[in-house]
């Protein structure tokens, strides 16, 4: 149990009155302002923005102690406080409070000037509306570090001195194939290996492509080569390592098909892998890398046809946080809600705001819904489990 305390925002829209009366702290209604969350005894727990009924974003809340410590650095001056202290509780069991800017209004509930009130943990919550490095007043949306978590402008992780790509990002070394192709030139003089249906030949598969691809598959030498620079781009980030090291004599059948209406498709019946382009430009050639590792990832989950749409969104997510890592830009609304389900996740996959999950969780699947190709697909929730990716990601930093 918990008391949740809502502050309409001043320019909210409509009936303020209906707006509160119908909010639901998953979502719903037309609420637009913020929500503190405090348990039964006033003790501040979290704080969200809300626009017309969605989450916008966790609000940067600091201790009024940590405030004074930027004072004079002028970028933590756009603030306001609210305070949940028992001693505010009325008669009705809801919550009066104190909405000021700056040095607030003066006293605190016990009478004391602010600041000098003797009752430990009065008046020490403050909730800085205007986050000092987006400048969002109802959720804060600065990109965080996908390793560390911290906002990318503070992120302390290490990188090479070379590209000053993140340590796990970086691609400056290259090392020598440990399985060179015994025949790199299988169009001249006599013998080669058998030439498969898309023109290419067993020889043409790179170290990679051979440890997971059998040799009948249908791909021209030019496609070959890049999907096995695609497997090395993947297998340099750690749950893209993983995934490849699982995928080990697999022996997934892949083909080209250009016809097919989604940018690939895995049939876990028949262990065939359909993608769809291979065009050569570079943006093409990114959409060809996500699209392995999704469809790698497919490969690896447990089918489930009543959890069908489950399964998409685990891939989805891994694709988005895989992409975060290797500056892929990623477009299309099946992505919109993707960052706010990654930020109720460690980077092992572990649940760490429940509440922000199942909301989350219930946002991606109404833009599943709203896509053809997906409207049909069952949803399970108990498969919301991301199982496949903590099992890949569970030895990832």
């Amino acid at each position: 149990m918990f008391v949740i305390t809502l502050v309409p925002s001043s320019d909210a829209r409509g009936n303020i009155g209906k707006s509160l009366e119908n909010f639901r702290y998953l979502g719903g209604g037309d609420f637009t302002g913020r929500v503190f969350c405090s348990t039964l005894e006033g003790e501040f727990v979290k704080a969200f923005g809300y626009t017309d009924g969605r989450l916008s974003g966790r609000l940067l809340v600091m201790k009024r102690s940590e405030l004074a410590g930027h004072a004079g650095e002028g970028q933590y001056d756009h603030y306001s406080t609210i305070r949940l202290a028992e001693g505010m509780k009325t008669r009705s069991g809801t919550y009066l409070f104190d909405e000021g800017g700056g040095a607030g209004s003066g006293y605190c509930p016990h009478g004391y000037p602010e600041g000098q009130c003797p009752y430990y943990g009065c008046n020490d919550e403050v909730v800085v509306v205007a986050c000092p490095d987006c400048g969002a007043i109802n959720g804060c949306f600065c990109p965080r570090c996908f390793y560390c978590g911290q906002k990318e402008k503070y992120c302390s992780c290490t990188r090479c001195v070379r590209c000053q790509r993140k340590s796990w990002e970086c691609t400056c070394y290259q090392y020598p194939d440990p399985d060179p192709d015994p025949n790199p030139n299988p169009g001249g003089g006599g013998g080669g290996g058998g030439v498969t249906p898309g023109g290419g030949s067993s020889s043409s598969m790179g170290t990679l492509s051979k440890a997971i691809f059998n040799s009948t598959s249908s791909l021209s030498s030019a496609q070959w080569k890049k999907v096995e620079d695609a497997l090395a781009s993947m297998n340099n980030d750690c749950m893209g390592g993983e995934m490849i090291g699982a995928l080990k004599d697999k022996n997934i059948t892949i083909v080209h098909e250009p016809n097919i209406s989604a940018n690939g498709l895995y049939n876990p019946k028949t262990n065939r892998m359909t993608i769809k382009d291979f065009k050569e430009s570079e943006v093409t050639n990114k959409d060809l890398e996500r699209t392995l590792f999704h469809e790698l990832l497919h490969s690896l989950q447990t089918n489930n046809e009543d959890a069908k749409l489950n399964l998409e969104i685990e891939a989805h997510l891994a694709v988005y946080r895989y992409a975060v890592r290797k500056g892929i830009s990623l477009a299309g609304d099946l992505y919109k809600n993707m960052s706010m389900l990654s930020d109720a996740l460690d980077v092992k996959y572990n649940v760490t705001d429940a509440d922000l999950y199942q909301y989350a969780y219930q946002m991606v699947i109404d833009d599943f819904k709203k896509v053809d190709f997906y409207k049909d697909f069952k949803e399970s929730p108990s498969a919301r489990n991301m199982n496949t990716n903590k099992n890949l990601a569970k030895d990832c930093e």
